[in-house]
This record gives structure tokens, C-alpha cells and sequence, in this order.
């Protein structure tokens, strides 16, 4: 697959770094180069990606509405508005049940441990058809079950999703503010329809944010 063929300047990027990370940045394709495409620097809800000179990174795009593809590279030029990437020896297509971590606050009630435990309210900060990520006050184990109702609105349609899940990694970044706990996690037990509305929500949000060239 040929990337200029594929995307034009302006198209919605998703960026991972390191490349088997979870958590999604966006940025924007501002140009090509000689050395390869330059991208906005990413960024999550106003946080954004600090890059180098050689640190590999994983970028996903989508092409014909609902295909997503995805290439791995590395960062060879920096600036404070925008990054230029290797241009990629090879892309792939991802299967859509694998698709990206769709960045949004999303209230969800949780019983952490047991089914009959206590109700908490938690924030996600993102969400996909695989899992999600919630913010929280403290760290968790790793392995650590959750049952989660998910509240969702689709074309308009409200469906309460019932699903489990495992904590994957329990995360912690430092920045001015202090300290942000998140937990990663992968859904155990959720069923085929559920799954499918998150997919047509995901691509329904991504849709409302594409922008208008």
C-alpha cells in the first residue's frame, strides 16, 4: 500500500508510543516530505506526546469509512508544532474489532472485585470494543476483576451496556498537577450486539470530528 495514495493532508491520525501501547493520541497529517510524512504533535485531551529523534511509534488511520490500517515507524525530525516520521516500509490492515481507543469521558458504574460489591461511579478516558480505560484515585492489581455498566447513546438510541472486565495495567503519570492513576482494561465477558454498538459508536464520534476540508 502506498501512503500518499492512501491519506491526504489534514486526515485524523492515531498515534501510540511506545508502539504496544494503549492509550491513543490524535494528531493530523500536515504534509509529506523526503523523509517521510509530517504529522501535528500528538495529543490527548490537551496533553500532548513528547517525541525524539528515533523513538518508534505506531499510527493508525482509517481509509474507506470503516477500514482501519496501520504502520509502524520512527520520529526523524522534531519541532514544537509538528513531527516527521520515516516513511513506513510496510501497512497493514486492522480487523475492526480492533479498533482504536476512541478518547472519550464516559460516567461508569462499577462493582470492583465481586458483582455484589459496592457501586462506585468512575470516568473512562477512553473506550473501544475491546475494553477501555478509567481514571482513578489509586492503583489496582493487575488481573483485578471489575463488572461495569456502561451507558451509551447511539443515533440517538440509549443502550446500557452490562459487561466484565480485568484490569490489564494500572498506570500512573506524574504532572503538575500531581499524580493521575488510570486502569487499563480488557473486557471478559460482553455479548456480540453490545460489542457491535460500541464499534458504531466509535466510528459514529470519529465521523462527527473528522474535519472539514
Amino acid at each position: 500500500m502506498n501512503l500518499q495514495k492512501l491519506l491526504r493532508v489534514g486526515a485524523k491520525l492515531t498515534v501510540f508510543s511506545p508502539p504496544k501501547s494503549e492509550i491513543v493520541y490524535q494528531a493530523y497529517l500536515e504534509a509529506f516530505t523526503e523523509e517521510g510524512p509530517a504529522i501535528s504533535v500528538p495529543q490527548k485531551t490537551g496533553q500532548r506526546l513528547v517525541l525524539h529523534y528515533g523513538d518508534p511509534v505506531r499510527v493508525r488511520f482509517q481509509i474507506g469509512g470503516s477500514q482501519s490500517v496501520e504502520f509502524r515507524t520512527t520520529v526523524v525530525g522534531e519541532s514544537k508544532s509538528h513531527l516527521i516520521l520515516a516513511a513506513p516500509e510496510a501497512i497493514s490492515k486492522v480487523q475492526q474489532r480492533e479498533a482504536v481507543r476512541f478518547p472519550i469521558v464516559i460516567e461508569v458504574e462499577c462493582s470492583i472485585g465481586e458483582p455484589d460489591a459496592r457501586t462506585v461511579k468512575m470516568d473512562t478516558m477512553d473506550i473501544s470494543a475491546g475494553g477501555l480505560c478509567l481514571r482513578a484515585g489509586s492503583s489496582i492489581a493487575e488481573g483485578t476483576e471489575i463488572w461495569m455498566t456502561i451507558p451509551m447513546v447511539r443515533q440517538n438510541k440509549k443502550r446500557l451496556i452490562n459487561a466484565e472486565g480485568a484490569v490489564i495495567r494500572s498506570i500512573v503519570l506524574e504532572h503538575r498537577y500531581g499524580l493521575e492513576h488510570q486502569w487499563a482494561l480488557g473486557f471478559t465477558k460482553i455479548n456480540r450486539a453490545d460489542q457491535d454498538f460500541i464499534v458504531g459508536f466509535i466510528f459514529e464520534q470519529m465521523a462527527k470530528q473528522r474535519p472539514k476540508l
